[in-house]
């Protein structure tokens, strides 16, 4: 038999055929499933969810159906959209996610168990802005989901080790402390209650099982199969269990959504399309771009290619994760009385209570002089009562600080111990 009769026998054919399985892969399966379509769903990685397992979970939708009437306008939304973008927005696309995401909403808690709530007094991240929202209502919150519901698929999700079974309320992002009491973390392990990112994916992958469609996990994406100008497939690379990769084709009749995730973890891809430099990548590491670069092949147009959505980080010595030091992200130490962050010259340059995503504007500052970035990495600089009274990276107020941490000698006195004295080096 010659290798071409091999590929021929291995071709399958598809209505759609869905790459990647965080929540744009699983809701466009899931928008494709419910419309009759027979879909297929790809994931390199051997665990579904993507970055979004991994993340808060929240989605900002403006004029959702669990708003208060009449506390959002389409007027609001956009103009807010329109005062962040810095005149790179696409408004056709903007206003058709004004316009239907509301129903997006409603469709989802409809078709899945997702039972979404406003994250209480959530403001946007620029409430100042023209349209913004101080006291919130855009921000929805997943909730809480069993992912006993999901049988053998509940290992098969991504999970922060630290996150798995805090809702976005608990955690520091949306004003908790990042821990819970013993009685509610016993009763959410037992039942495998998960909040945050894992919230979203559990009802999504729930809902997509139910209708027969299951992600083929291992399946690296290739390339993009164009006949007279149109995509009609994709070629992958199916790992088998003896981490071989066979070849497979798969036709779409309708076809192929790309929701491969982001290009974080490809060296080559930052340096030619970001902004400025990304040093600590807090994703997975399976967004290398593949997605990206099969588009790019077959002449895809891109856009806002220097964007990304950012956040300070610190790399706690021995805390690993994907085989590299976790990132792990700075949103509430930074934010609090007691701390102020500094660059390589002891110099503050920042509001560190600014939204996570835009502080990274202030890492990307160029010297002219030096022709670099002063302010990458910097230092987070605490003191003692800060320490004591909110905790810092993992450990709860009250306790002893952690020993990777550096801080003064000993032989100082008190009065100088709860000066600024501790130190944490920031990545971004």
């Amino acid at each position: 038999m010659c290798s071409s009769d091999l590929v021929a026998r291995m071709e399958r054919v598809h209505d759609v055929v869905v790459l990647g399985s965080g929540a744009a892969g699983l809701v466009a399966a899931l928008a494709a499933a419910d419309d009759g379509a027979d879909v297929a769903l790809f994931e390199k990685a051997d665990l579904v969810g993507g970055t979004t397992a991994i993340s808060g979970g929240v989605a900002w939708v403006p004029l959702n159906p669990h708003q208060e009437p009449g506390s959002d306008s389409r007027e609001d939304a956009l103009a807010y959209l329109a005062s962040l973008s810095l005149g790179r927005m696409d408004p056709v696309l903007a206003a058709t996610f004004v316009d239907n995401g509301g129903d997006t909403i409603a469709w989802l808690e409809q078709a899945t168990d997702l039972e979404f709530s406003v994250v209480p007094k959530y403001p946007d991240y620029h409430p100042e802005h023209p349209g913004g929202h101080p006291d919130g209502g855009r921000s929805l919150d997943p909730g809480l989901f069993s992912f006993r519901r999901l049988g053998p698929w509940a290992d098969k999700v991504s999970r922060s080790r630290r996150s798995a079974h805090l809702r976005i309320t608990d955690t520091t992002l949306g004003g908790g402390t990042g821990f819970l009491d013993e009685a509610t973390l016993a009763h959410r392990q037992e039942h495998d209650l998960r909040g945050c990112g894992n919230a979203l994916i559990g009802p999504l992958l729930a809902a997509l099982l139910e209708r027969g469609v299951e992600p083929v996990l291992g399946a690296r994406a290739t390339d993009l199969l164009v006949e007279d100008g149109r995509v009609t497939g994709v070629r992958l690379a199916i790992r088998q269990p003896d981490d071989s990769e066979r070849e497979e084709v798969v036709r779409a009749r309708r076809g192929v959504v790309l929701a491969t995730g982001g290009f974080e973890w490809n060296p080559d891809l930052v340096t030619e399309f970001l902004r400025g430099p990304m040093t600590s990548p807090a994703s997975v590491p399976d967004n290398t771009g593949d997605g990206l670069l099969m588009a790019m092949r077959v002449g895809a147009r891109l856009g806002n290619m220097g964007q990304a959505w950012w956040v300070p980080t610190v790399e706690v010595p021995g805390d690993v994760a994907f085989g590299r030091t976790r990132a792990t992200l700075l949103n509430r130490e930074r934010t609090l009385p007691g701390s102020i962050m500094v660059d390589a010259s002891g110099h503050r340059f920042t509001n560190e209570a600014s939204n996570y995503n835009a502080l990274g504007g202030a890492f990307h500052q160029m010297d002219p002089v030096s022709f670099g970035y002063p302010h990458l990495p910097a230092w987070l600089v605490f003191d003692g009562r800060h320490a004591r009274r909110y905790g810092s990276f993992g450990t709860p107020a009250g306790q002893p600080v952690a020993d990777w941490i550096p801080r003064r000698s000993e032989e100082h006195t008190s009065e100088l111990q709860s000066r600024l004295h501790l130190v944490c080096r920031l990545l971004l």
